[in-house]
């Protein structure tokens, strides 16, 4: 277990290291993580995530109990190898996650892996293929499967901005 650690710690190292690099981390020597900037998530996190959203469409779960998740609306869980995945403990953040891969683990069972927790409205802004909404319960249907609570109004702005954003990804992509 003790190899295992390291590989942790080396890789995180890694990670915060290019992410820093890309102006996307902490400030070197800072002490802090990703997820502890002044006591507050850090905002570039959340649009790297939301990146994530974007590259990985349509692949997105949502959490349901343990380690339990609905994936591209069907049944599944996070892989036991996932770093999300402690022992004992299945609280996220967030609800929602993107994968890279789901892969069928047992005749009866899928997992999803390369697993990034988000929040619906980061799979609204920059993942999603379009939504719906069920008036009868007040609910938005988004992708065909995934319900959720809230106003279409909202919902539609959200979508509507997405176009926005994809356009500045492209102007900021075509002169880095």
């Amino acid at each position: 277990q003790g190899n295992h650690m390291a590989t942790l710690v080396s890789a995180r190292h890694q990670l915060l290291e290019t992410l820093q690099e890309m102006n996307l981390g902490p400030a070197p020597g800072s002490g802090l993580t990703l997820h502890d900037v002044s006591g507050v998530r850090d905002p570039r996190w959340s649009l790297l995530s939301g990146l994530m959203c974007f590259a990985l469409a349509p692949n997105f779960a949502m959490h349901h109990s343990a380690r339990k998740v609905v994936a591209t609306g069907e049944p599944a869980q996070v892989h036991r190898s996932s770093v999300a995945c402690t022992r004992n403990s299945y609280i996220f953040p967030q609800c929602g996650f993107v994968f890279e891969e789901k892969l069928r683990t047992k005749p009866w069972s899928v997992s999803i892996r390369s697993n990034t927790n988000v929040s619906p409205v980061q799979w609204l802004l920059f993942g999603c293929l379009g939504a719906s909404y069920d008036s009868a319960q007040e609910t938005v249907i988004v992708d065909g499967w995934l319900p959720m609570k809230g106003s279409f109004e909202v919902a539609v702005g959200l979508i509507a901005l997405r176009g926005c954003l994809l356009k500045l990804i492209k102007m900021q992509t075509a002169d880095p």
